[in-house]
């Protein structure tokens, strides 16, 4: 589906950004695919508690894309290097939690005849056409930003956002990860047996990642640039800037992100889907319109900063009304009659 997208758009040339672009579309499906694998897989690392394993993975992801991204700049640089730098460490992180998954759950690797996969099949028949292109849409969502930078900018502009993303937004996203899995994990399990226990657990964590959320606006937003001329040097200043007006958005990452699960623990996949949904839209549009409108870059970055502010914060909240919902439920004891 994807690709029949990819290929009508290359023959309309529409939006501007593709015809223009300097690298191919088609380099934004590896990164789907493998990106999409490795979330899979870190699912099945959550099951089994790995979550060494699933921070691992993500310290290797990150290593990989600067690495090949700083080998790329230092050899022979090109259009792609960036974009080719992302897909590989998507690629990495993919094989190593396959690697994992190949050594300690080998009998997903056994074959199964197709009486018990039509029965697993009927039983998460939403799963197909609900969860996966949901989980297609978040991948596509975090390699859309930095790829319509470089289209609708410069390689200098995707570049700055790039070291921002990097060296800020992957250790936050470690963190998101650690606590998040050990989150997931320990909701899904309270949920069967108290949604009030699992209630008063997603309003602790929202809680404990609100006082680091504080932390990270307070420090990026009083010390940005100077912090990303000094380590990383004068040329750098913009980085620092950008790291100020994505700082809502960081914040507000560390408060949805750890409980991203909820709404498809739940079971609502069709509500997490929309809000999926909702978030690319918002997005792509914002890319799309900002070469047209001639909007600047800051101005760009700082919208893109208000739309996940939004959305993250959305989605907080409907989490936390799903959950009033089942407690609702949960209240709800039929009378007995006593003998």
């Amino acid at each position: 589906g994807l690709g029949g997208v990819a290929f009508l758009l290359n023959i309309v040339g529409w939006p501007l950004q593709i015809r223009e672009s300097p690298f191919s579309l088609w380099l934004l499906f590896p990164a789907l695919l493998f990106g999409g694998l490795a979330q899979f897989l870190t699912t099945m690392a959550t099951r089994q508690r790995a979550f060494g394993t699933i921070a691992t993975s993500k310290i290797v992801q990150g290593a990989t894309y600067a690495g090949t991204g700083l080998g790329i700049g230092a050899a022979s640089p090109f259009p792609a290097g960036l974009i080719a730098a992302d897909v590989l460490g998507r690629t990495v992180q993919a094989a190593y939690l396959a690697a994992w998954a190949r050594r300690t759950l080998a009998h997903l690797w056994r074959p199964v005849g197709w009486a018990p996969i039509k029965v697993v099949a009927r039983r998460y028949r939403e799963y197909p056409y609900i969860s996966v292109p949901g989980t297609a849409i978040n991948v596509l969502g975090g390699v859309l930003t930095p790829v319509m930078i470089y289209a609708s900018f410069s390689a200098a502009a995707s570049g700055q956002y790039a070291l921002l993303d990097r060296s800020v937004g992957l250790p936050l996203s470690l963190i998101v990860v650690a606590v998040g899995q050990v989150f997931t994990a320990q909701f899904a399990a309270e949920l069967r047996n108290s949604a009030a226990a699992a209630a008063a657990h997603f309003r602790h964590v929202i809680g404990y990642m609100s006082i680091l959320a504080a932390g990270v606006v307070i420090i990026l937003l009083a010390a940005g640039p100077w912090l990303f001329s000094f380590i990383f040097g004068e040329e750098w200043r913009l980085a620092g800037q950008l790291a100020q007006i994505m700082a809502p958005a960081f914040a507000s990452t560390l408060l949805s992100g750890p409980v991203h699960m909820v709404l498809t623990v739940m079971g609502h996949q069709k509500l997490q889907t929309a809000w999926e949904v909702s978030r690319l839209t918002l997005v792509a549009a914002l890319w799309l319109a900002a070469p047209l409108m001639m909007i600047p870059l800051k101005a760009a970055v700082g919208v893109y900063s208000v739309i996940l502010v939004l959305c993250n914060l959305g989605f907080v909240a409907l989490a936390f009304l799903m959950l009033r919902r089942s407690l609702r439920k949960e209240a709800v004891v039929p009378s007995v009659d006593p003998v």
